[in-house]
């Protein structure tokens, strides 16, 4: 048997080298943090921009993939309320557990409700940005946060921009019929249809923001004729 030499061994070695320092080079890929807003705009400053995007994460974005088969799953899953905005804050907040470090944009709506409908079939979670957006803007009586991701907010001189919508960038000072996940005190709401979730109040009209049509905004129209007050009415009529 052919006696194994030195140059071979060197070989072995080398090779097992590159092989634990491929594992650990992947090991340390995978439990990095995702970018800080600081990140972002330091990366701007040193190419000479005043501005940078924010990207959304991949299940952030609310409402594009989530699945309504029937009106009454969009009615009878979410609190429905009128209500105006009469406030409107960006802030920088954590989606990583235990950091203090912004990584995302979130623009919240303090709005003035009129009235309510039915109630979330699902409860938001109060978690930690629920609980840093209720102590920085705490909604008074009769009112309701409504949180929506993304939003434009300056860091370190630079203005991040984050914005993902298919059709509303964000909700004006005028009335709104909104379909809200809402939490157990009813404070705060999500949009988790997303753009199915609003409808402008024009008078006794509502205006899908929703484009193109779709189940909700076929189904608001063929029963309600888009009419609040026939919506108001025939609400509780409907279970």
């Amino acid at each position: 048997m052919r006696a194994i030499g030195p140059r071979f061994h060197w070989t072995l070695i080398l090779l097992c080298a590159l092989i634990v320092w491929s594992c650990q080079n992947k090991s340390r890929t995978r439990v990095s943090h995702p970018h800080t807003l600081r990140d972002y705009a330091s990366q701007a400053l040193a190419r000479g921009a005043r501005e940078a995007a924010v990207p959304y994460a991949a299940d952030e974005e609310e409402g594009e993939m989530l699945v309504i088969p029937t009106l009454d799953d969009a009615l009878f899953s979410y609190e429905w309320i009128v209500g105006e905005p009469i406030e409107e804050r960006t802030l920088g907040v954590s989606s990583i557990a235990n950091s203090k470090e912004p990584d995302s944009i979130l623009t919240v709506y303090r709005v003035r409700v009129e009235a309510r409908f039915g109630r979330s079939k699902y409860t938001l979670d109060f978690g930690p940005i629920e609980k840093t957006v209720i102590t920085a803007i705490p909604p008074g009586v009769g009112e309701i946060l409504v949180l929506k991701s993304g939003g434009n907010l300056m860091v370190e001189g630079v203005l991040l921009k984050k914005r993902g919508s298919l059709c509303f960038s964000e909700l004006m000072p005028r009335r709104y019929l909104l379909g809200l996940t809402t939490n157990l005190s009813g404070r705060i709401g999500i949009l988790e249809m997303g753009c199915r979730s609003v409808f402008a109040v024009n008078g006794d009209q509502l205006v899908p923001q929703q484009i193109p049509s779709e189940t909700v905004t076929d189904g608001m129209q063929k029963r309600f004729g888009n009419s609040l007050l026939s919506f108001s009415k025939a609400f509780h009529s409907l279970r």
